[in-house]
């Protein structure tokens, strides 16, 4: 059984075809098991890698979903080589199984959930 790879343009085919108001009410049901308590997500861990970089860690659970981990690597001298200092990928794991279900770009994730969360604190607090 083969996981599902999606690239970064494929999550972005994915969340345009979801449209905004998917991604805020996915959003503010996150929050809401993690102010209700239900969400299990540790703080971030991470280590050195060498002298150039960061590895991190973010593992998340909701009882009833699939659990997710989102790796992040930062690199901050990827700049002077034409690369993004940051890379991240999105792994989905089946909860009763762990059976690896997807594997995506996580950049696009990252930068659709920061912009979501601030177009959501917007809406709540008008």
């Amino acid at each position: 059984m083969g996981a599902l790879v999606l690239s970064r343009s494929e999550v972005e085919r994915v969340l345009a075809e979801a449209g905004p108001a998917a991604l805020l009410d996915a959003l503010a049901a996150g929050f809401e098991a993690l102010s209700a308590g239900r969400l299990t997500a540790p703080p971030r861990s991470g280590i050195a890698v060498g002298e150039e970089g960061q590895l991190f860690t973010m593992p998340g659970h909701v009882p009833g979903l699939d659990t997710g981990v989102k790796l992040v690597g930062i690199y901050p001298g990827n700049a002077a080589r034409g690369l993004p200092t940051h890379q991240a990928i999105v792994c989905l794991f089946d909860a009763g199984t762990g059976v690896c279900r997807a594997v995506m770009d996580g950049t696009a994730i990252t930068e659709a959930r920061t912009a979501g969360a601030a177009a959501l604190s917007a809406r709540l607090l008008a």
